[in-house]
């Protein structure tokens, strides 16, 4: 435990090839990463080859710390200049002589290559507590560390605050029971308690999907203290039995394991990690397994490694270029290879898993108010069982009336999930009533109230919230967007640009950034700005769409076409590239090849307004007038308030001599807000009106 967490230099570094062996083409998602020594300073890479094969989507992050002693993994930590932490892609593994390959969860098409957060959770397990400066609180939303930071897990973890301690220790005269009363000893709880300071980093059921733990609403990330029962500051839950589930086996199911074993349960608490493993000490102990099972003796082969047969090491589910024990004592060795390589398995939230959420530790919750909310909160966070948990969690709630913002935050997150947005501004509302400076429910309150059309008020909720956390990304991002959706495009692009010098490898940001500056003429700029989310993320078919637009605009359509085909070919179920594409084709003449893309989208996505009324205007130039008018009213079903699709609609009809139906639908176009469609159905509704078309 001491040696999990430590700054990355070379003495550190000394069993990873840096110099030689030191490249990986990660083939799923077409990078290759380069690990670098620059003198006693150490870098990840990564790289790409562009349309005309020169390089391209270049990212180098320096690493600053590593995560892990090398006997399993190591992991690699890049830190920016205000103390946000992220996980590198780049893993190294010790087996087969050393290689490297990429880490836990990042081995699939669209991973967060150098995006990934190290957040206080990751932190709280894999180092000692950082020291915040007095009266800093640490920012859930955006999670930052202080600049010095402990390397390793320190005593206090165990032992809770030694401040006493070593004041005692000091003194000339030391007593020596003083000494020993003025810290915890774990030996002195009991048995169950005292397995829990173990538990705190090594009880997890699963690291998908579920959720494995919710730590309690009103304890900070960093608050636990050995001496009082692990309850108190987090809960752990579990997959439902029955459901397939009960024989994984993950990298930090030690504990999870052992707890199933016969030997375990059947020991009333003499069978502790403890038992095993010397924490003071890396080396494990032999198990005196015969203590308990003398009665083996004589049928039994003799020797003390019962460990290799009753709990091998095998291959983890989660990361799968790991090693590990398996603690759950078994009669029987597993059959099969379990050492056998395996594929990562990918789940995603809400469409992994899709079952009960069990308590698992504690067994029992006594207090009728904790055990309904969290339960409940547990079934839908991750939405693992979100149409049974919703309605518990709602019903909690009306019950126990909940103090803490967080419980209703989550059922407005769920009412959301579920489609049913007037429903969970009303929860948002009652998070915000209960804690007004809660960031999470004020944020989603602003981006629930942008798509109700409510863009005025999301900025002034917003800007409260930047009051909060004048420097948040997330905070910064969201209030540009809504100032845009505002009408406030200039004050929205200067708020994302801000957004963009405090957290530079946020792809989204460049993108809504991007968008607003195409959308207000100036797609050289809104170019710049695609193209750095896509340097950051080389996946992302919606930036390489825009960036598409940006380029079609601008005149570029080889380049545009590259990033069209860029975005099916990430995406292919996403109708926006198809029609953008489409246009850009139609804008080019080539109508055949627009008609199969702007279809394509319409197949895609049927409730597509704008293309149909591109689909209208390809048979328009066709002078297939019928066709024309029965895409434009399809456009206009879905959107009335569409001028383009009425201007279309309303000149084909003029052409197919229906001038009463042509006249309304011109009226309609010449309200628009658009200069040029007010202008040209101004103009067709003169001619209507002149006696040479009377005539």
């Amino acid at each position: 435990m001491g040696r999990s967490f430590a700054a990355a230099t070379p003495a550190v570094l000394n069993k990873e090839d840096f110099a030689r062996s030191n490249t990986f083409l990660h083939k799923p998602s077409d990078r290759l990463y380069q690990m670098i020594r620059r003198g006693d300073r150490l870098f990840q890479r990564r790289s790409q080859k562009g349309s005309n094969g020169a390089e391209t989507n270049v990212v180098e992050r320096e690493i600053h710390y590593v995560m892990g002693s090398g006997h399993h993994a190591r992991s690699y930590i890049s830190r920016d200049t205000v103390g946000r932490l992220v996980e590198l892609p780049i893993a190294w593994y010790p087996s087969k002589g050393g290689y490297w390959a990429m880490s836990p969860a990042y081995d699939r098409p669209d991973h967060s290559d150098f995006r990934r957060r190290i957040s206080f959770q990751c932190m709280f397990c894999h180092n000692g507590y950082p020291a915040y400066p007095a009266g800093v609180q640490p920012n859930e939303s955006d999670p930052t560390f202080p600049e010095k930071l402990p390397e390793g897990i320190d005593c206090q973890r165990c032992h809770g605050p030694g401040g006493s301690h070593v004041a005692a220790a000091q003194q000339p005269s030391a007593d020596k029971s003083k000494l020993h009363s003025s810290i915890l000893n774990p030996a002195r709880l009991p048995v169950d308690r005292q397995m829990e300071v173990c538990m705190q980093c090594h009880l997890e059921s699963t690291s998908f999907p579920l959720p494995a733990m919710l730590h309690r609403f009103d304890r900070g990330p960093f608050s636990y203290d050995p001496a009082e029962p692990l309850e108190k500051f987090v809960l752990h839950f579990d997959h439902a039995r029955g459901l397939g589930r009960e024989g994984k086996f993950e990298i930090v199911s030690a504990a999870y394991r052992l707890r199933q074993s016969a030997c375990f349960l059947r020991s009333n608490g003499k069978l502790q990690c403890t038992t095993c493993h010397n924490p003071h000490d890396q080396r494990e102990l032999k198990p005196s397994c015969r203590n308990c099972h003398a009665s083996l003796a004589k049928s039994h082969p003799a020797g003390n490694d019962c460990v290799s047969c009753h709990m091998p090491k095998r291959r983890t589910e989660d990361v799968v270029h790991a090693v590990m024990t398996d603690h759950l004592i078994q009669r029987h060795r597993p059959a099969g290879d379990l050492l056998a390589m395996r594929a990562e398995r990918h789940e995603v939230e809400g469409v992994s898993y899709q079952g009960e959420v069990t308590l698992l530790y504690p067994q029992s919750l006594p207090a009728p108010a904790e055990r309904d909310l969290y339960l409940a909160t547990a079934q839908v966070i991750q939405k693992s069982n979100i149409k049974t948990g919703l309605p518990q969690l709602e019903a909690a709630i009306v019950k126990h009336k909940p103090v803490h913002a967080a419980f209703y935050y989550h059922a407005g997150q769920a009412h959301h999930d579920e489609g049913r947005r007037s429903r969970a501004i009303q929860f948002y509302e009652q998070a915000i009533e209960r804690d007004s400076r809660y960031a999470p429910a004020l944020i989603a309150l602003s981006a629930a109230r942008i798509e109700e059309g409510q863009a005025e008020r999301a900025v002034e909720a917003l800007v409260r919230v930047r009051s909060m956390h004048p420097n948040d990304p997330v905070v910064l991002h969201e209030l540009g967007r809504a100032q845009i959706a505002a009408g406030r495009a200039a004050n929205g692009i200067a708020t994302l640009r801000q957004a963009v010098q405090q957290r530079s490898d946020v792809p989204q940001i460049h993108n809504t950034l991007g968008g607003a500056l195409f959308e207000n003429g100036n797609p050289r700029d809104a170019e710049r700005s695609f193209r750095e989310a896509i340097r950051h993320q080389p996946d992302y078919a919606e930036a390489h769409t825009n960036l598409g637009n940006a380029l079609a605009a601008l005149g570029d359509l080889p380049q545009a076409e590259y990033h069209y085909r860029t975005a099916v070919r990430i995406d292919p179920k996403f109708p926006a590239a198809r029609y953008g594409y489409g246009s850009a084709l139609a804008a080019n003449r080539r109508f055949e090849q627009a008609r199969e893309q702007l279809q394509e989208a319409v197949r895609l996505k049927p409730d597509f307004p704008e293309a149909l009324e591109r689909l209208g205007n390809l048979h328009a130039l066709a002078r297939d007038w019928t066709s024309a008018a029965d895409r434009y009213r399809a456009a206009l079903r879905l959107n009335p308030g569409f001028h383009r699709a009425h201007l279309g609609l309303g000149t084909a009809l003029l052409l197919l001599n229906d001038l009463a139906g042509a006249r309304i639908h011109l009226q309609q176009a010449a309200a628009s807000a658009d200069p040029d469609v007010r202008q040209e159905a101004t103009e067709l509704l003169r001619e209507m009106g002149s006696r040479k078309l009377l005539q």
